[in-house]
Order: structure tokens, then C-alpha cells, then sequence
């Protein structure tokens, strides 16, 4: 939605043509802090599922860092405090550019100090590219290490196949949509790649977020049958109100 909003913006006012200020792109425009938030929650929630699937294939016992019921929540609201201390950071710190000049178009590039967007592209990067050393170590693991016949092995190698399952389609279209547009966006200010074609990276990114739903919603039969549902139900009448109504209709 982010992406969504900022490129239909630019396309309706040509934005190129004028100036504003950061702290007016921040009030104006909310896919900016819509970025600050939706781009690290979805790295974070990569390096998470690549996390929980290196510890349960590689510990022996269920490690305390694993991601279960009764701790998950415990996560999420680790994870989403440190996304709103970026947040606030990026607020504070963009309210005392008041004398600094911007394309229209509020670019996050533009938006943020230099410094501050670098280092939230190299953090993301960074989480990345773990977590998809995490993911490999995982995987190699698996499949090093030998299968003996007892029942309990077997029971825990057939768990570690379905924790790798998983996670392989996630972290593999995070690192296209999330890990590599981070890196080219940190290249890119450093070697002065022209706006346009960072935004050619992000639409990238939109495709392939678009694909990575497509293919959960063909491989989960799940989603499908909770989507088909949901259409029933909008469209089931009441059987009170149509009882109802059928009253009405003999009595007239």
C-alpha cells in the first residue's frame, strides 16, 4: 500500500516541479512513515522464521529462544517496539529539518537525514542476508545429517522437513522484495543512481510481494477454503429474515 500510494501520488501532480519540506512530506504523505514501519516488520518477520527454523533443526531440545504459543506475543511486541523507536527517531529527527528543501514527490531517500537512511538500509540489509545464512545453515544441516531408524528420530527429522518447508518460500521472496531492494538503495545513494530507477527496484518489490501471495494462496488449501467462506457468508441470507419475509408474503 505504501509503494501503492507513493507512485499513484507522483503520477497525478508532477511533483518534480515543486518543493516542500521534510517535516511537511511526513504530514502530507503517510506512506512515509508507513515505509519506516511495514518494510522492517516484514524483515523481522523473515529473520524471525529463519531464526526459529535454525534452532529446531539444529538444538537437540527446545531451546528457550524458540517461537511458540506461549511466547510469541512476547516477540511481536519486542519486534514492534523497536520498529516505533525508529519510528519517533525518524519524527524527532526530520522535525529539525525545517530549513531543508525536498522534491513534492517526498522520496524517503529525501526525507530522512542521509545518515539515517543509510543506516536503516545497511540494519535491513544486514537482517537480510542473515537471515538467509540462518535458512542455509538450516537446510545443509538437515540434509548432513544422518537419519537412523529409531521412531522418535524420525518423528523429529519429518517436523524439521515441514519447519524448513515453510520457511524456504518466506525467506526466499524476502530477500527479493526486502533484502536486495535495501541493498540497492544504500548503492544507489552512494553512487548517485537517479531516483527513477530506485523506483523501478520498488515496483519490483510490489510484483513480487502480488506473487508471493498468489503462490501461498495455490499452495494452502486452507486460504482458499476460508476465502470461499467468507464469500458465503456475504452472500447467505438470515434464514429468521427470510422466514420472516415469507410471512409477509402470505399474510398479504
Amino acid at each position: 500500500m505504501s509503494y501503492l500510494c507513493g507512485n499513484i501520488a507522483r503520477m497525478v501532480n508532477d511533483c518534480t516541479m515543486h518543493l516542500t519540506t521534510p517535516w511537511m512530506c511526513l504530514i502530507g504523505h503517510p506512506q512515509v512513515t508507513l515505509f519506516a514501519v511495514c518494510e522492517p516488520a516484514s524483515t523481522a518477520g523473515m529473520f524471525l522464521m529463519a531464526l526459529d527454523c535454525s534452532i529446531t533443526v539444529i538444538c537437540l531440545k527446545p531451546a528457550k529462544w524458540s517461537i511458540m504459543k506461549k511466547n510469541v506475543n512476547c516477540f511481536i511486541i519486542i519486534t514492534f517496539s523497536c520498529i516505533a523507536i525508529g519510528v519517533v527517531t525518524m519524527w524527532i529527527m526530520v522535525f529539525f529539518r525545517t530549513q531543508t528543501n525536498v522534491l513534492a514527490c517526498c522520496y524517503f531517500e529525501d526525507v530522512l537525514p542521509f545518515h539515517m537512511y543509510v543506516a536503516n538500509y545497511v540494519i535491513l540489509s544486514s537482517f537480510g542476508y542473515c537471515s538467509v545464512i540462518l535458512f542455509l545453515v538450516s537446510f545443509i544441516s538437515l540434509h548432513v545429517r544422518k537419519v537412523h531408524s529409531e521412531a522418535v528420530r524420525l518423528i523429529r527429522m519429518k517436523r524439521q522437513n515441514i519447519v524448513v518447508k515453510q520457511t524456504i518460500s518466506l525467506v526466499t521472496f524476502g530477500f527479493v522484495v526486502q533484502t536486495v531492494p535495501s541493498t540497492a538503495a544504500v548503492v544507489g545513494v552512494y553512487h548517485s543512481v537517479e531516483a527513477f530507477l530506485l523506483d523501478i527496484i520498488w515496483t519490483v518489490c510490489i510484483i513480487s510481494y502480488s506473487a508471493y501471495a498468489v503462490f501461498l494462496f495455490c499452495k494452502r488449501k486452507d486460504l482458499r477454503n476460508n476465502l470461499y467462506k467468507m464469500i458465503r457468508a456475504n452472500h447467505q441470507i438470515d434464514p429468521e429474515t427470510l422466514t420472516n419475509n415469507m410471512s409477509t408474503v402470505v399474510k398479504i
